[in-house]
């Protein structure tokens, strides 16, 4: 297909755009909508957000293990056969005491069972905390024994208590203070189930420092594997940052039935980060977001809080290869964010009452200079792709980039930015589209999004996705 770029016009609005041709699918008919704008002088190339940093691999100086299922703890005597006082290595029964054992280069193995906070009902006690780092090379790990089902309740049965998060990193940051926070660093969470929590199932807290950039940041942090769920409390969120983090990497992660969003880089409030730089933010820095999956996240109530997934005050992060469906609000938003990029995402079923139902919204709260590429936003019941100058800016607002998305069978397609022509910054001075598609059709490709009960999270994302790469 020849490259283009899409122009869409609503009722009593005109947007200046880069355009070639509109390409409009109608039924699978291209038609061109519009033959030819005026040329504008092409974009000067906008800097990429440098990638964040991979993680090299990890030395493991020392294995200990966690077992709920032991009656005291094992110094020494353990048996990982047997679960029991008859062998030779070293278990904890409670996650937070092998949590407080731990060194740098300790690989934390947790047995399969549920695990509950049990010294105090007080609330805001978690099942897991960690504030001790590891180091670089050599990160405290915190993983699931061969493949065994770990669980982390926020509830206990047996005490009728529940914490407000299930999981949690370092120090929550304080919106009432210039400066709060505690930041961890080199940390791996692996293969755990976070639950029930009545605002967090996992909670990925830093510091904040509101007028100077913080010295400890939460850094080098990795959830892999991990699920976040029926987390329904009255915040409750499936995995959730607070404050600032630097190349912390969310992957290969479920979020499902969660109250508010699935998984999300947020902000300490809205308001308090309005003196900071756009590059200094107390929030996630040169962070990523991938290959995750995020489902039927949604307070019945208030459905216009649950998003699928993203962040809120975003500096250069990058979001790729996740999907979100059918959560109550939007399924990827990128709220007063600068330079991020989502990439080869798809974002589907969005049609709460109450919700937006926005596919990709990447300019709310201001902020810009994005790069979406190579999307796909369908059966959406608000806009495909969300890019307008908002109301409520936060940041400045700027233009972004849009190349090969597509908007299938959504209420509407794309909306951009439409009190200013230009803005002076270099790259961004308009909206640049290059190769979108949008298809409308009275015959769509229907998407089955059952589950079998015993699937991966790789089965599920391959058969979400093997049935959407149909619909381009």
């Amino acid at each position: 297909m020849k490259k283009g770029m899409i122009i869409l016009v609503f009722a009593a609005l005109s947007v200046c755009l880069y355009a070639e041709q509109l390409y409009y699918y109608n039924d699978g008919n291209i038609e061109i909508i519009v033959n030819k704008l005026a040329e504008p002088n092409e974009p000067n190339e906008p800097n990429e957000p440098n990638e964040p940093a991979e993680p090299n691999e990890p030395v493991v100086l020392r294995i200990i293990f966690a077992d709920c299922q032991l009656a005291e703890d094992c110094i020494g005597t353990y048996s990982i056969a047997n679960r029991d006082n008859s062998g030779s290595e070293t278990a904890y029964n409670t996650a937070q005491e092998a949590a407080d054992a731990s060194s740098p280069g300790d690989l934390i193995y947790f047995r399969e069972g549920t695990y509950y906070e049990q010294t105090t009902t007080q609330s805001k006690v978690p099942v897991l905390k960690i504030l001790k780092s590891g180091e670089p090379n050599k990160p405290i790990i915190y993983k699931n024994y061969n493949g065994e089902q770990v669980i982390l309740s926020a509830y206990n049965p047996g005490n009728g208590a529940t914490k407000y998060n299930v999981i949690a990193l370092g120090l929550q940051p304080s919106s009432s203070q210039d400066a709060s926070g505690q930041g961890v660093s080199n940390i791996i969470l692996d293969g755990l189930i976070a639950e029930r929590g009545s605002y967090r199932g996992i909670a990925v807290f830093g510091p904040a420092n509101k007028f100077n950039d913080v010295n400890n940041p939460t850094k080098n942090v990795i959830i892999r594997n991990c699920i976040a769920r029926y987390n329904i409390g009255s915040s409750g969120t499936g995995i959730k940052t607070e404050g600032t983090l630097i190349n912390c990497i969310i992957e290969n992660c479920e979020a499902y039935s969660n109250k508010i969003s699935g998984i999300s880089y947020g902000r300490i409030s809205k308001d308090w980060h309005a003196p900071e730089p756009e590059d200094r933010m107390s929030a996630a820095r040169y962070c990523i977001m991938r290959n995750c999956l995020s489902h039927e996240n949604n307070d019945p109530c208030h459905p216009g809080n649950s998003d699928g997934m993203g962040g809120s005050h975003m500096y250069r992060c990058i979001l790729e290869n996740n999907i979100a469906f059918g959560n109550g609000d939007d399924g990827i938003d990128m709220y007063a964010s600068i330079e991020c990029v989502a990439r080869n995402n798809i974002s589907m079923l969005h049609n709460f009452p109450g919700g937006n139902g926005c596919g990709f919204k990447f300019s709310a709260g201001g902020g810009g200079r994005h790069t979406l590429e190579s999307n796909i936003s369908a059966f959406n019941d608000g806009i495909a792709f969300e890019g307008s100058n908002p109301s409520n800016m936060l940041r400045v607002y700027y233009y972004s980039r849009l190349i090969n998305n597509l908007a299938y069978n959504c209420r509407k397609d794309f909306l951009f930015g439409l009190d200013e022509k230009y803005t002076s910054y270099p790259g961004y001075e308009q909206t640049y589209q290059e190769g979108n598609i949008v298809v409308n059709t009275e015959n769509p490709i229907v998407i089955d999004t059952d589950f079998g009960e015993d699937w991966t999270l790789a089965q599920k994302i391959i058969h979400i996705r093997s049935q959407a790469e149909k619909l381009n």
